[in-house]
């Protein structure tokens, strides 16, 4: 009993990284297969050698993220890929209570496996034996009727890599999304728990340092090139890659990448291939890409490319033939990429094609070869609608292009937009270029035209001013399907196409044409803006039909998109006898509140006793202040049927004065007047500049708006602290007791007690970018991070940079986050900060429990209880059996102090072995949560 016992003892006692060394890199992703049901797909590339084969993996637990209970997913395939590598993949399927509880914030699917392989150089000095590995992905679920389902990117190269001192390496997730969300990539660093970074972690150019070790990372392709390591050995990176629909945010794949670098002469291949392109959908893409090697003799080159549009999946999928062989540089490997592209190819982003080309090189049995990545993004872009022509009549233009447009049946195929800019148009886009941003234009049409009549699609425009040019344009529009049981549901990233040719009209002078609406004078009751209108031209009214009496109305609404317009006009002019006598014509209005609203009008002409028109509104100039620290910043609106191309921005000088300098021209209505001081008024108006773009009004019209002012005032909060600078040290993290020592026997050792454990939180007082007059700091904390952050802690000053910190006796796990305060003595103050970012802190558990006791009454080790101090353990289920299995004794109390009776009947028990079991709760975040404990309890009652 005695060996058997020792031999028990001897097992417990092993060293973790005797049994857990062996996780090299991997990922995990999912599918979405029913309306809150996902495939999980958990691939992992572990070390096969030594005692790694002991930690070999039939299965993997799985926290979904939602609440519910752990569970285990077995593996379903592994195979050996690379010399001491071995690839496994795990498939588990879990069903959601729903959609993601609370928007924006997605279910966490994570798995945590004991140990990464031993030697990684960048992680723990390369004691990464002891480092946890970790993986995530995150899952956000939609009605899926509307919004379709949602799986994660695709990732076509595997996350282990080789290279070779001194010479270029390079590596690509080349993820690909299979519901045509647009990819982008983050570097980050590996993890060894949900927001817990591997200790420890340095960048690959950190060992070895130097202008020859420097590396380069893409966000948009993932590609990573390091050039060029100089020191043999492993090392880990990791990559987040993101996931995104019309900009919203769906969800990351944590993916952990090793990198093997070997002592060995070898040069990486050389690959040719052409540089992104876009084209039209329809036509066909066809180059060469070349691949050979340099070295000597020649290497066998594998030159392959991956990416969606080469998926079968697709409509008319490209095509490329893996070629390998023998290539040197006076015969490269050669193969033909080839893509009869289609409308169903047009989306947001571009496809990626990721050609790699990678040798064969061994030395010895070492894996020394290398690759060379070259990712190419294929733009596919709709083509322009055709033959845009435009008929003006008095009151509208009708315009009419093409049908059948290439695309007008293709799935993802919305319709046209309709597009306008006052004044006529040279703008003539690149081969390349989609869409009309930035070109001044606007769209006007609601919906989408969609049908065709006699060979042409048709628009009616009949929102045209009279008196004006107006350049036309129109957009195909496109977005990827959302399918749902095999219908399209919904679309998701849209996209325009290129721009029709432009067609330039120029409308009918029959109406008067308001060119000036001019506030006078600013007031809340006796404000004046000042009214002017051209009359109409005579050729275009035609009076010889419309005969007198002429007659202007002038009408006024108290709002800027003339809502209030009344039914009798503030204004009418005389009536006139004869044409020529219809001159130009102004009118002041009075009594208005110009200072707290904007005004528009309109004219109605008449001729005789008809009707001829109404001109467009034309609204004033509403100019507002919204001051801030040192700072008024200056906006304007107007709703006018000219277009305004610069505004001039005045300021009163002196106050009071009504006299006012100019300080800017500017195209833009915003303007930001700097360098003030804070509690002093300033007062401003605006003019602006604008024009009809005709021959027959003013070429240029100016307007002002009312008078308004603003009083500087500190509004703005500073930056938080550095976050490089801030720091949170629980003293759980440099204890120098015996808990982590393993060679530490039962009950024996150094345990700190919990009452001296503290966290200690440090920050940086640099100098604040945000603003200069930072005067403290205040710290917050939740316990476990649960979200509920309070105040703990508010700094004495600028110098008081740290704080010590014991939330409660029994826990020292949470998170923190500090905000800096400007001072509250100046410019109105007391601003705070956003939130830094957060940092954690855990508990360290400690629970060990003797293997007898002795009580005899003697005072002596008369109760059984933990032999050392124990910490942060909430409870226990404690349970001592005798040897026929009866339980004798039982308790959750950690404490446990049991005085050997049998507690079914108070007496005594005798002499002897019994068997306990002891699950122990421990109060911690990043460790388990239950901590099993068994073995073997000798009850000593005689003296001897």
């Amino acid at each position: 009993m005695k060996k058997q016992f020792s031999l028990l003892l001897l097992i417990i006692a092993l060293p973790l990284s005797l049994w857990a060394t062996h996780n090299r890199s991997g990922e995990m992703t999912y599918r979405q297969i029913g309306q809150n049901t996902i495939e999980l797909t958990i691939t992992t590339y572990t070390k096969t050698s030594g005692q790694s084969i002991q930690a070999d993996r039939d299965r993997l637990t799985v926290n979904w993220g939602d609440g519910s209970p752990e569970e285990e997913i077995l593996r379903t395939s592994f195979v050996s890929i690379f010399n001491d590598i071995q690839e496994n993949v795990y498939i588990g399927r879990h069903s959601y209570p729903g959609a993601n509880p609370i928007p924006g914030q997605p279910y966490v699917i994570s798995m945590q496996d004991p140990n990464r392989n031993d030697n990684i150089l960048n992680i723990n000095g390369g004691a990464s034996v002891n480092v946890q590995f970790y993986l995530q992905t995150e899952v956000f679920l939609f009605n899926p009727s509307f919004f379709g389902y949602n799986s994660s990117p695709i990732l076509l190269e595997k996350p282990v890599d080789f290279g070779v001192v001194g010479q270029v390496f390079q590596h690509t997730p080349n993820g690909f999304d299979p519901d045509g969300d647009s990819i982008a990539y983050e570097l980050i660093t590996p993890m060894q728990d949900r927001g817990v970074a591997v200790p420890g972690y340095q960048l690959v150019t950190d060992i070895s340092p130097g202008a020859n070790n420097q590396f380069s990372f893409d966000v948009t392709t993932g590609l990573f090139t390091w050039n060029a390591p100089q020191q043999a050995g492993e090392y880990n990176i990791a990559i987040l890659v993101k996931s995104y629909r019309n900009g919203q945010y769906l969800g990351g794949i944590v993916r952990d990448i090793q990198i093997k670098i070997e002592s060995a002469v070898n040069r990486p291949p050389e690959l040719e291939v052409i540089a992104d392109i876009c084209v039209e959908a329809g036509k066909l893409i066809e180059f060469d890409v070349k691949a050979w090697d340099i070295d000597l003799p020649p290497q066998t080159v594998t030159l392959t490319a991956t990416g969606g549009a080469l998926s079968p999946s697709i409509v008319s999928p490209a095509t490329f033939t893996n070629v390998s062989g023998t290539a040197p540089a006076a015969f490269p490997l050669t193969s033909t990429f080839r893509w009869q592209t289609a409308c169903e190819h047009i989306q947001q982003q571009p496809w990626q094609i990721v050609f790699k080309a990678k040798d064969d090189y061994m030395q010895g049995s070492t894996n020394a070869s290398l690759a060379t990545f070259k990712v190419v993004q294929i733009r596919i872009i709709a083509p322009p609608p055709q033959n845009l022509q435009a008929t003006v009549t008095t009151n509208q233009a009708a315009l009419t292009w093409d049908a059948p447009y290439i695309c007008e049946n293709s799935v993802n195929f919305f319709g046209f937009t309709v597009w306008r800019k006052t004044g006529c148009d040279n703008f003539v886009p690149d081969s390349c270029q989609i869409g009309l941003g930035g070109q001044g234009y606007t769209q006007i049409n609601s919906g989408f035209v969609t049908g065709a009549a006699g060979g042409s699609y048709t628009y009616i425009d009949n929102t045209i001013q009279s008196g004006t040019s107006y350049s036309y344009r129109i957009l195909g529009e496109f977005a990827t399907p959302i399918y749902y049981n095999g219908v399209v549901t919904n679309y998701h990233s849209p996209v325009s196409g290129k721009t029709s040719d432009e067609i330039c009209i120029e409308t009918r002078e029959d109406l008067p044409t308001i060119i000036n609406v001019d506030v006078e004078s600013t007031s809340p009751t006796a404000g004046e803006i000042f009214v002017r209108w051209t009359k109409p031209i005579a050729e275009e009214l035609d009076t010889l039909f419309n005969v007198p009496p002429y007659r202007y109305e002038l009408y006024q609404s108290d709002d800027m998109a003339g809502n209030n317009f009344g039914t009798t006009p503030i204004y009418s002019s005389p009536s006139y006898s004869a044409f020529y006598l219809a001159n130009d014509t102004f009118f002041t209005a009075t009594g208005l509140n110009t200072l707290d609203k904007p005004y528009s009008y309109h004219v109605m002409f008449f001729a005789g006793t008809d009707t001829i028109g109404t001109t467009k509104n034309a609204s004033s100039i509403y100019l507002e202040v919204a001051s801030t620290n040192q700072q008024n910043n200056l906006s304007w609106t107007e709703m006018v049927p000219w277009q305004n191309t610069a505004y001039v921005v005045y300021q009163e000088s002196p106050l009071g004065s009504n006299t006012y300098i100019a300080l800017d021209t500017v195209t833009v209505p915003a303007y930001r007047h700097t360098g003030l001081t804070n509690g002093e008024e300033y007062c401003y108006r605006v003019m602006s500049i604008g024009s009809y773009n005709t021959n027959t009004t003013p070429d240029s019209l100016f307007n002002k708006s009312q008078k308004a002012c603003g009083v500087p005032l500190d509004t703005i909060a500073p930056c938080p602290p550095d976050p490089s600078a801030i720091v949170a040290i629980s003293s759980c993290n440099k204890l120098q007791d015996d808990s982590n020592n393993p060679d530490r026997q039962p009950c024996q050792g150094n345990i700190t007690n919990p009452d001296f454990l503290y966290n200690e939180i440090t920050w940086s007082n640099n100098p604040d970018p945000c603003a200069s007059d930072v005067a403290k700091f205040k710290v917050y904390f939740a316990p476990y991070c649960d979200g509920n952050y309070t105040l703990v802690y508010e700094s004495q000053g600028l110098t008081d940079t740290s704080f010590q910190h014991v939330p409660s006796p029994t826990n020292l796990a949470g998170c923190y986050y500090i905000t800096s305060v400007d001072s509250v003595e100046v410019n109105g103050g007391g601003n705070e900060s956003d939130p830094s970012n957060v940092i954690r802190t855990d508990n360290c558990p400690f629970y060990d429990l003797p293997n007898t006791f002795t009580p005899n009454g003697d005072g002596s080790n008369d109760f059984f209880k933990p032999c050392l101090i124990y910490r942060y353990v909430r409870s226990v289920e404690f349970q001592v059996t005798n040897r026929w299995g009866q339980v004798v004794f039982e308790t959750n109390d950690p404490a446990i102090n049991w005085d050997g009776k049998d507690q079914n009947t108070g007496q005594d028990l005798p002499e002897g072995v019994y068997f306990y079991t002891c699950n122990v709760e421990q109060n911690c975040m990043s460790c388990e949560a239950i901590k099993p404990f068994k073995g073997y309890i000798h009850i000593i009652r005689s003296a001897n």
